[in-house]
């Protein structure tokens, strides 16, 4: 697409002292404050949690989960979103459930799914079965009208503004080469996008950061991304991003449209350099 290289990551390499340092053990809680010029009144303020990546397993136990549920829920948000590849051991898919279950009253909105690549490789449907028995919204290509308006339908938020609010999420592609990755990609978001209004305020949720370019030419506010954790070694960043990770960590943005990449609340291999494991807040305001 072009222009896109005009993108400006505006913390894309951004640390946090230690708990960088120290990678793996911490579990960092980023807080953005995110500025538009159309946002709709009700959403001034509006809080969205972030997991990405939790690869709940050997290396991210149930008490991980829980810890990161807690972090974002300390923030106040009003719904949480997880970017894809919750869990590879199928064995804890039962204390996932539960943890789930417990949790998803502390966020007001609830909580949003969309898939990544893990859920295919590890057992989609029994994932996918786990998380439909718990109040979990899952979207695949697909789009959820969180307010019709005016606040409606969201707890608490009220308003003038008539345009509407949708959380919408596409699949991960497994497209090979570039030409069909972005025809694929192309494709889902047209799919996820069908039944949402143009003058909609949209969050658009996908594993794969590349799709931060398709949220860019559709005009998206807001595009949640995780899948390349950060790269996870720091030093070895601009490799990860050579081969292919145009977005690799961070916040991005083009005009009034942002993409953020999750770094990783987990991780399937246990080692991180100046690449802590991160749980992620956006706070929406209405720019003066």
């Amino acid at each position: 697409l072009k222009g896109l290289a005009t993108l400006v990551p505006a913390a894309a390499l951004a640390t946090s002292g230690a708990g960088n340092l120290l990678g793996e053990r911490d579990l960092d809680t980023t807080y953005h404050v995110l500025k538009y010029k159309n946002l709709p009144d009700y959403l001034d303020g509006y809080k969205i949690g972030q997991l990405s990546d939790l690869h709940m397993g050997l290396f991210f136990s149930p008490r991980r989960l829980q810890e990161a549920l807690d972090a974002v829920a300390a923030q106040g948000v009003n719904r949480l979103e997880i970017t894809g590849d919750f869990i590879d051991e199928l064995a804890l898919l039962p204390k996932a459930r539960a943890i789930l279950e417990a949790n998803v009253h502390r966020f007001p909105d609830g909580i949003d799914f969309c898939y990544g690549n893990h859920e295919y490789y590890r057992d989609f449907n029994a994932i996918t079965a786990m998380l439909e028995a718990t109040p979990v919204r899952v979207l695949r290509n697909s789009s959820f009208q969180a307010s019709r308006g005016c606040g409606q339908g969201l707890k608490g938020r009220n308003g003038r503004d008539g345009r509407s609010f949708y959380i919408a999420a596409a699949d991960y592609s497994f497209a090979k080469g570039d030409e069909a990755f972005a025809k694929e990609r192309e494709q889902y978001v047209r799919e996820t996008l069908a039944k949402v209004p143009e003058d909609a305020f949209v969050v658009l949720l996908a594993h794969h950061s590349a799709f931060i370019d398709e949220g860019v030419a559709h005009h998206i506010p807001l595009t949640l991304c995780g899948h390349t954790h950060g790269a996870q070694f720091a030093p070895i960043a601009p490799l990860v991003s050579a081969l292919g990770f145009k977005y690799l960590r961070g916040l991005f943005q083009k005009g009034d449209c942002k993409g953020y990449v999750n770094r990783g609340t987990g991780h399937w291999l246990p080692f991180r350099v100046l690449c802590s494991r991160e749980a992620s807040v956006f706070e929406l305001r209405k720019q003066a």
